[in-house]
Formats: C-alpha cells, sequence, structure tokens
C-alpha cells in the first residue's frame, strides 16, 4: 500500500514539475523609449521587410562602432541608411550620412535593436540585418 501512494505521488509531482519551467516559450521584451523623429524600415538577411517606429539601438538614438582605431559614435538623425557586410569574423555598417558621406565602421554583431511595428514589438540583433533606412516621420 505504501509502496502505491510512494508511486502515486512520485507520478503527480513529475507531472506538475512539468509546468514549472517555460516550456519553450520566449520571454516579452520591453521596447525602449526614445523621442525620434524618423521611421525605420529594416531588411533582414532573408530580404523581409519592417517598417519601425521608436527605432533605437540598445536603447540609444546612435550607433556606435570603430572607425579605425578611433571609437566613434553617429547620431542617427545624422543618417539615412546602414548596410551591414559581413567579412571574415567582423561586421561592418557602411552609413550614408545624409550629406553624403559614407563611413565604413566595425560593429559589434550582437548589438539590438528594438522597434514598434503595425503588428507589433520587434527585436533583432545586428547580425541578422542587411540594411536599415530611415525617412522622416511625418504626423
Amino acid at each position: 500500500m505504501k509502496k502505491n501512494i510512494l508511486y502515486l505521488l512520485t507520478i503527480i509531482f513529475s507531472i506538475l514539475s512539468l509546468n514549472m519551467g517555460t516550456m519553450g516559450e520566449k520571454e516579452k521584451f520591453i521596447v525602449p523609449e526614445v523621442k525620434s523623429n524618423f521611421v525605420t524600415t529594416i531588411i533582414d538577411q532573408n530580404d523581409n521587410s519592417i517598417e519601425l517606429d521608436k527605432f533605437s539601438i540598445d536603447g540609444k538614438v546612435f550607433i556606435h562602432g570603430k572607425l579605425g582605431l578611433a571609437e566613434i559614435c553617429v547620431d542617427l538623425n545624422k543618417a539615412s541608411n546602414i548596410n551591414f557586410i559581413k567579412k571574415d569574423n567582423d561586421l561592418f555598417a557602411n552609413l550614408t550620412l545624409k550629406d553624403g558621406k559614407i563611413l565604413e565602421i566595425i560593429v559589434d554583431k550582437k548589438i539590438t535593436c528594438f522597434g514598434k511595428s503595425s503588428f507589433g514589438d520587434v527585436r533583432i540583433y545586428f547580425d541578422n540585418i542587411k540594411s536599415i533606412s530611415f525617412k522622416p516621420k511625418t504626423n
């Protein structure tokens, strides 16, 4: 009798323990609040296009990288688009500025971009992006 009760309790405990994990669910992420005056279109490495508002790079409205031996931060309000190119183990961001100048900087592949789309919140890593374009926001 005691054996049956122990066996039954073990089965019940095992079943209840299964519900304690996330069971493969993804966690909810929060899009950082930023003041931006542009709408962003991201094209990922699979050529999917997403239009985003409240776009940020790690919660900021600038891109950070290395230009030669220097570290630089470029305000996204100065950019018209960014194209990402993988070379060896590095990820290069070719920034086209509104004045027509082009900067090629090395960026961290794991930097996260956030934004809000018409269908929901979006999070994507630099490593998965082909290009980002910026256009002025119209109210």
